[in-house]
């Protein structure tokens, strides 16, 4: 390589090839070890880089582009050359994509089909390889003439009869058909048998001919029908009509009975066999039978008799239903009902079997004066009825359920027998009897006793207790004696007295004492041998009497303190009550007893505790409460200095007390000694005094020395802070001005003034305090002001304003009221009248030396709050940014296409989507966003007051622009551009259908936005070095990216 200077080295390479050339670089260093090293690096040659020119499109077989067929399928054939290649070639007929398929060259071909007479119109674009891809579009025109293909004969649809093979009752018809054809008819003609000719012509497309003489069964005739077309072409078809002359048979079958020899027979048996004649003039076809809804097999004898067997017969009625139809081509059918009742019973002579379910047995001891009796009655041919009578009288409410009869049987005798009798009749002729009866005596036990005492869970009861209860007696009269049983447990009453015939007994031997026992008592009579067993009730015996063990002790304690006096005993359940001298003392129930403050009163008193429980009780020895009270130096004031004594020592009632040394002291005071309780007699350090009933607080006594006081008066500030003194001075003492920084709107502090007149002192200045109080006024001088007032701009509604003028260089905050206007969002104030949508607010201003006037700021927001200019053309109001929002105005989000294959596969699912100019958003904040025409016709995507522009809208643009660009572009677009209507078009990237974006080229080129016209339409401004006029335009799909611009409802 060729050194440039000490480090750099170059070669010139030809002869690359397309694509990527790798080149190997080998340096090797000065040093002697002369090492080197490799690199390798890539060129990418790509000859198309330069080339700008697009692809030519041709079609061979097309005249000036315009194509002629005869069908409504053909094959378009394309030639499309460029000299980079070609990257791909698409086609469209209006908005639906046509396939397009490469052959070998540059031949490429496009099937279409379905074409409609006349002209159909396909746009073709090519677009080469280059590395900035160049694009080619053409017009292809299809000519499509249907009539020269004409080759189909007319069609022939019968009309009379209403369908082929029709039968008729008669030997003559007529046949009406209906021919048709795209071409017209020329003529129709018929052939039945020998007989041909014309048919006659009823109207447009309907024919017709008379046909006699049919022949039973198939009649065949031939149509011949010929189009007025110059081929002539013809069609036939062959119809058959079914001449059945016993159409017109409307008899049904007879059908009459033969076995048995009437209806509604009875028979014993299950088996049966039962014969009908059926007759009809056109001959019997079929003849069935149904038992019920079952099907059975009829017979066919001799004759017109018919038979059914059956072994399967049901008891009582059963139904057989014979139907007859005829030979006849309607088909009429007649059925006839027979019934034969099977009774079984006409040889029963069993009665009825009778068992008894309730009570136990038919002779049954009860407990009630009333009972249910259940019988069961079965018998083979069921039960009619049962009947019961008592003492020769029926007895009503007999039920059934099944086979189990019950009756209530009521008002039984104590002591004595009822006798029921029931008569059970069965289901058979004979009516077979059966007589049962049931005796019930009702005989009640006994009541158990209810226990009364000892009264279950007592306590205290004696050792040898007193058993009494209550009830224990017999419903019916029968005698009865008593057993009690005891015990230390509910499970184990083993003890006994038996034989008792009164309700109470004592026990002769005393149970434990403090223990606990069991009773119960059992009711017997000697009827039946019954007993009833009480419910078992609890006692406790009485305890032992308590033990004094531990005597209260004498308490000696300081006023206010607490005394506790105590006592121990044992025994059981231990009561205590304590006394003071001989009251008891309410509440005072425990093992102690606590004061918890004492008082002088209880100086000197006397305790003592009774101990009881259910054994007795004891007396404890009384012990004495000895009170001691204590002596405390009061200094009775807050901002006391110097030494205040204290008294630690504890004094009893009489004691001689020594005032204590110290030495208080306090500003503006003289100290002159101590009182007790800060009344009578004042003591000195060293003097002494005797201790009475209580504690004692010596209080200090002070000698004012007098002062007086300095205080600030805003004098009508609104702000800022005015300063307090909370010092005392003495006569002639300095006092300095404190520091303070009081506001008062439309005012400048000064200083202050003595009771606001005389010197003005400013904050450090001093002056001597006299002989009172000093306040200390400010003093102020007044500011100009000026107005801050507000502007609707345009809007309506409540337009804020300030209750008063502001000082220059006041900061303002401002109001915001309650304006509105019509498709827009108030956006805050602006100084200026004109604004932009994206400047900013003002919120708060600084007041000069003007007056100040704020206009509203009216803007259009999206549901991103994107903010944007709004413009009047005309009678229009159009937005002067395109739109940027991604989501519609009730949240709904529009989806962001990133990808060809995203966008793509939305389109052809024609699907809403939207995408950043290049996937960038840096350039959507320039250019807006760009979106699918799916987008374009959502209803709720602009904001409210706004909607996407119609064709017509567009149209009264162009119209009010006279169709010139210029009066249209922003005038950074070209340099002959003016926007005179502040529409402000700017050149946007675009996508196309296939996902790729096509750039904007500033000046030239074409500036498209959506229409939500149905059509696929979009406005299109046209800029080249010939200003073509603005217009709209249908050429396109839906799946294009376009960007938006809104205009006002």
């Amino acid at each position: 390589m060729t050194k440039e200077n000490d480090s750099t080295f170059s070669a010139v390479i030809s002869g690359l090839i397309s694509g990527k050339n790798q080149i190997t670089i080998s340096a090797k260093d000065a040093s002697v070890n002369s090492n080197v090293t490799d690199s390798v690096f890539t060129i990418i040659y790509d000859p198309t880089m330069n080339d700008t020119g697009k692809p030519v499109i041709t079609c061979p077989k097309a005249v000036r582009d315009t194509l002629l067929v005869n069908t409504a399928s053909t094959t378009i054939e394309l030639l499309c050359t460029d000299s980079s290649g070609i990257d791909k070639v698409t086609c469209t007929m209006g908005t639906s994509v046509i396939p397009v398929t490469a052959g070998s060259g540059n031949v490429y071909s496009v099937a279409v089909s379905g074409l409609t007479a006349g002209a159909n119109t396909f746009v073709v674009t090519a677009t080469d390889k280059a590395a900035k891809p160049n694009s080619e579009s053409k017009t292809i025109v299809v000519m499509y003439d249907p009539t020269a293909t004409d080759v189909t004969g007319p069609v022939i649809k019968l009309s009379n009869p209403s369908q082929d093979r029709s039968k008729v009752a008669q030997a003559s018809v007529k046949l009406v058909v209906v021919c048709k054809d795209d071409n017209g008819i020329g003529a129709v003609n018929y052939t039945f048998g020998t007989a041909n000719g014309a048919m006659v012509k009823d109207n447009d497309s309907t024919y017709s001919v008379s046909l006699a003489n049919l022949v039973k069964g198939d009649n065949q005739i031939t149509i011949l029908a010929t189009d007025a077309s110059s081929k002539k072409n013809a069609s036939d078809t062959v119809f058959t009509i079914v001449y059945d002359p016993t159409m017109n048979d409307n008899a049904a079958p007879v059908i009459t009975l033969k076995a048995p020899e009437k209806d509604s027979a009875k028979v014993s048996s299950k088996s049966i066999t039962i014969e009908v004649v059926c007759t009809d003039s056109s001959g019997i076809d079929t003849v069935t039978c149904k038992m019920g809804t079952t099907d059975v097999p009829v017979v066919k004898g001799a004759g017109d008799v018919y038979s059914v067997s059956v072994t399967t017969l049901a008891v009582g009625e059963n139904t057989f239903t014979f139907t007859a139809t005829d030979k006849a081509s309607t088909k009429h059918s007649e059925s006839k009902a027979v019934t034969v009742i099977c009774d079984p019973s006409m040889t029963d002579n069993v009665p009825p079997t009778v068992t008894i379910k309730n009570p136990q047995n038919a002779d049954q001891r009860v407990l009630a004066d009333s009972i249910t009796i259940q019988i069961d009655c079965s018998d083979e041919n069921s039960i009619s009825s049962v009947n019961a009578t008592r003492s020769g009288e029926a007895l009503s409410g007999i039920t059934n359920t099944g086979s189990l009869y019950s009756v209530k049987v009521t008002g039984l005798r104590a002591g004595k027998s009822d006798t029921i009798n029931f008569k059970v009749v069965d289901n058979s002729s004979k009516k077979n009897t059966k007589d049962f009866s049931v005796i019930l005596r009702y005989n009640r036990k006994p009541v158990a006793a209810t226990l009364s005492l000892p009264a279950d869970g007592g306590t205290g009861v004696a050792k040898k207790p007193t058993f009494t209860w209550t009830d224990g007696t017999d419903p019916d009269g029968d005698v009865v004696t008593y057993t009690l049983r005891y015990g230390t447990s509910e499970a184990a009453l083993n003890k006994t007295v038996p034989n008792l015939t009164s309700k109470t007994t004592t026990l002769a031997t005393a149970l434990s004492g403090e223990k606990e026992y069991y009773w119960q008592v059992v009711t017997y009579t000697a009827v039946n041998g019954d007993s009833a067993v009480s419910k078992v009730a609890s006692f406790t015996t009485v305890e032992d009497a308590p033990v004094i063990t531990v005597e209260p002790t004498t308490q000696s304690v300081d006023l206010g303190s607490k005394a506790t006096f105590s006592v121990t005993a044992t025994g059981l359940n231990l009561k205590y009550q304590w006394y003071k001298g001989t009251t008891a003392i309410s509440g005072a129930t425990l093992a102690t007893y606590t004061i918890s403050a004492v008082t002088a009163s209880d100086d000197g008193s006397t305790y003592y505790c009774i101990v009881s429980n259910g054994g007795g009780q004891v007396k404890t020895s009384a012990a004495s409460l000895i009170v001691k009270y204590g002596v405390t130096y009061n200094a009775n004031a807050n901002d006391v200095t110097g030494t205040v004594p204290t008294d630690n020592n504890k004094y009893v009632q009489g004691a001689t007390v020594t005032v204590a040394t110290g030495t208080p002291a306090r500003d503006g005071y003289t100290f002159a000694g101590w009182k007790i309780g800060g009344s009578g007699t004042l003591y000195n350090a060293g003097e002494q005094f005797p201790m009475g009933t209580g504690n004692v607080t010596l209080q200090a006594q002070w000698t004012l020395i007098p002062t007086y006081s300095v205080t600030y008066d805003g004098n009508g500030n609104d702000g800022g802070t005015v300063p307090s003194d909370t010092r005392k001075y003495t006569q002639g003492a300095s006092v300095t001005v404190a520091s303070g920084t009081p506001t008062r709107d439309g005012y400048t502090f000064t200083g202050w003034k003595i009771g606001g007149s005389g010197t003005v002192y400013k904050a450090g200045d001093k002056f001597t305090m006299g002989t009172d109080n000093v306040t200390l006024q400010a003093q102020w001088d007044a500011l100009p002001t000026f107005s801050v007032t507000y502007d609707a701009n345009g809007g309506s509604g409540d337009v804020p304003s300030h209750s008063k003028k502001f000082p220059a260089n006041t900061n303002v905050t401002l109001l915001t009221g309650s304006l509105t206007k019509t498709a827009f969002v108030f956006d805050g104030w602006s100084r200026d009248k004109q604004y932009k949508a994206n400047d900013v607010p003002v919120t708060s201003v600084t007041i000069g030396n003007a007056d100040l006037v704020l206009y509203a700021r009216w803007i259009v927001k999206d549901y991103d709050g994107n903010k944007y200019d709004a413009v009047t053309i005309g009678s229009q109001t159009w937005l002067v940014q395109n739109l940027k929002t991604t989501r519609l105005r009730n949240g709904g989000t529009i989806n962001n296409a990133i990808t060809s294959e995203q966008w793509v596969w939305r389109g052809d699912q024609e699907l809403p989507a939207f995408c950043w100019p290049n996937n960038s958003v840096t350039q959507g904040q320039t250019y807006g966003a760009l979106y699918n025409w799916y987008v374009a016709t959502t209803s709720n995507l602009a904001p409210a007051g706004w909607h996407v522009p119609t064709n017509e809208e567009y149209e009264q643009l162009i119209a009010y622009a006279d169709k010139d660009c210029k009066v249209l572009l922003a005038t950074s677009e070209h340099s002959d551009a003016n926007n005179r209507t502040g529409f402000t078009a700017i050149a946007t990237p675009i996508r196309l259908q296939s996902g790729e974006f096509s750039d904007a080229v500033t000046g030239v080129g074409s500036y498209m936005m959506w229409s939500s016209d149905p059509g696929v339409w979009y406005f299109w401004l046209q800029v080249s070095s010939a200003w073509l006029p603005a217009q709209m335009w249908n050429y396109t799909t839906k799946s294009y990216g376009y960007p938006i611009r809104l205009i006002k409802d």
